[in-house]
């Protein structure tokens, strides 16, 4: 409407009348007669009309050049306004990543590195669930997780932490410390969040700024939460879907096969392991 910031309006006029305009503030006129068209026997040009304030504009240019009805040709006036340098610069590109990426975030036994990541989902009523979750990096299990309808912070990473502590190690600290790896999140690279890390045992490490393929685990686990578990599971409003996450994280770590443990659940894998280490210790004193 009339009296707006930054409002365009474009007018056809005789291109006489549109060279003996005079435009004084708060108005910026951008006119083109560079491409004119007939009509009733006048070359007609075209003229762009900018309001630089909130001011009202003046009486006589108001109906000419600020009427709602009159058309507005988005590429023309983009046009005009490129000749005469009146665009914003344009958002530079990013250059893309020279990292080799050789790196990997698997490790050879539990409880070296666990991974933490979020990611959200809508409930039917609208209301949206923000998940925290860490796993380990070497048998995938979805050690703690927690659910906000909040977004994430650095409590709920927090008790994220302190869930999967007491999940591996009890009422005990590690006897090394874990790492726990992240991307560059706010909630993760908090201060408080650093600290109470390192007072529960874990170190916190994060992964390369703009580094995707540092993420692959995590985004492996979510599309296979969202594809298996969140897609089919009843979720009217925010409690019955925290209440049957929780069903689908139990279900995730006791049934759910995993290509990289041999198409076991991770349970059923550590339960192997755990196996084969005690089958090895017998072999030993034998």
């Amino acid at each position: 409407m009339p009296g707006t910031p930054g409002l365009l309006r474009e007018v056809y006029l005789p291109v006489p009348a549109i060279l003996r305009l005079q435009i004084t503030p708060p108005l910026v006129l951008i006119a083109d007669v560079t491409q004119t068209r007939q009509h009733a026997g006048h070359d007609l040009g075209v003229a762009v009309a900018q309001q630089a304030d909130d001011r009202a504009p003046p009486d006589f240019l108001h109906s000419l050049l600020f009427k709602e009805e009159a058309v507005l040709n988005a590429k023309r006036v983009y046009r005009i306004m490129r000749q005469n340098v009146l665009l914003l610069e344009r958002k530079p590109e990013i250059p893309p990543s020279k990292r080799a990426h050789t790196g990997k975030v698997v490790v050879g036994e539990s409880n070296q590195r666990w991974y933490s990541d979020g990611f959200e989902f809508s409930c039917d009523n609208g209301e949206k669930l923000w998940v925290t979750f860490a796993l380990d990096c070497y048998d995938r299990e979805a050690l703690h997780w927690a659910a906000s309808t909040g977004g994430y912070d650095s409590e709920t990473v927090q008790d994220v932490m302190l869930g999967a502590v007491e999940r591996r190690f009890g009422n005990s600290l590690p006897a090394s410390s874990v790492e726990w790896l992240t991307d560059n999140g706010s909630a993760y690279r908090s201060y408080q969040t650093r600290q109470f890390a390192r007072r529960v045992g874990l170190e916190p490490k994060h992964t390369a700024v703009r580094s995707p393929e540092s993420n692959g685990m995590a985004e492996s686990f979510v599309k296979t939460i969202k594809r298996d578990y969140i897609s089919i599971m009843l979720k009217f409003d925010g409690l019955t879907a925290e209440k049957n996450l929780s069903e689908a994280f139990e279900h995730y770590n006791a049934w759910h096969p995993h290509s990289a443990l041999g198409y076991r659940s991770p349970r059923e894998y550590l339960r192997r392991q755990t196996s084969n280490r005690l089958s090895d210790k017998k072999y030993i004193k034998i």
